[in-house]
């Protein structure tokens, strides 16, 4: 899944959503957030057991949405 979305201050950045199966058997989620401001990439990832995710997304959620870029001058 990929999406672009608006991070607080008016910065667009881009989420990305996928599984990664790791040791064979065991499959993760990734939440990967970033976007790039005065040529330097910002990145917010997030990894949870697969059938964790759900359950964590809303406080990962809040996260991001507190999350703002400033230049200063």
């Amino acid at each position: 899944e990929s999406k672009e979305l608006l991070l607080k201050g008016g910065s667009m950045a881009h989420s990305l959503v996928y599984s990664t199966t790791i040791g064979g058997d065991e499959v993760f989620k990734k939440l990967q957030v970033y976007t790039v401001l005065n040529n330097k990439v910002f990145l917010i990832s997030f990894t949870s057991q697969e059938s964790l995710f759900n359950n964590y997304l809303p406080i990962v959620q809040k996260m991001i949405d507190s999350f703002e870029l400033r230049v200063n001058d």
